[in-house]
């Protein structure tokens, strides 16, 4: 399994017009493509008014089979046309992740993703993947929350992502101070420090849109 995903910027000036069209877009590309495209948007780590789209597919050829659907829709096409030509503020970036380990049940969408992305050191790759999937399975049972550990493919060299998964920013709370209060968790942490390049990771919180 991979999650694909598309990163763009909108005018937040715009005003709820912009996130209107992005859920727009996001339900016309479902329809077109029989995919489940979940838009999200910034919260805190990443500009204001950055947007992504994100859908679970089987492998490169299904995105490969999707593209060209929305290519040959003309409706999909003029609403990208159209919502662009006074939206955008740039070019997006597709990118997809092949998805490592999930934990609890997987299946939840949430309405807040906390995604953290950290690059592998050279010769750790190995060592720094088993380390991700065993922090994943610990965070989830201590904080309760659904989450992925992926593996990007694409973009900058043996890049690592977790996504963790809550309802509202209450979860979010608990599950920070939760795991704020772990010694075992923050002494995992530590331990990782030669596994990553330094000043590679970084964190954000998407709210979904839809």
């Amino acid at each position: 399994m991979h999650v694909f995903t598309r990163t763009c910027q909108v005018d937040i000036l715009q005003g709820p017009e912009a996130f209107t069209l992005v859920t727009d877009v996001a339900y016309l590309t479902s329809e077109v493509t029989g995919l489940e495209v979940i838009p999200w948007t910034s919260v805190f780590g990443l500009p204001l008014g950055t947007v992504v789209y994100s859908a679970r597919v089987e492998s490169h050829a299904a995105v490969a089979d999707a593209l060209a659907k929305l290519s040959a829709d003309a409706g999909y096409q003029q609403l990208v046309a159209a919502s662009g030509r006074r939206l955008s503020t740039g070019p997006g970036e597709d990118a997809i992740a092949e998805l490592v380990s999930s934990a609890v049940s997987g299946e939840s969408t949430g309405n807040l993703a906390s995604v953290v992305v950290a690059r592998c050191a050279p010769g750790r790759i190995a060592e720094a993947t088993a380390w991700g999937i065993d922090m994943l399975s610990h965070a989830s049972k201590t904080t309760g929350l659904d989450g992925s550990f992926l593996r990007v493919l694409y973009g900058p060299w043996a890049t690592l992502a977790w996504i963790m998964l809550a309802e509202t920013m209450e979860e979010v709370d608990i599950a920070t101070a939760s795991l704020a209060a772990d010694g075992t968790y923050l002494e995992r942490v530590d331990d990782a420090g030669p596994l990553f390049l330094p000043d590679s990771a970084s964190q954000h919180l998407l709210r979904r849109l839809t």
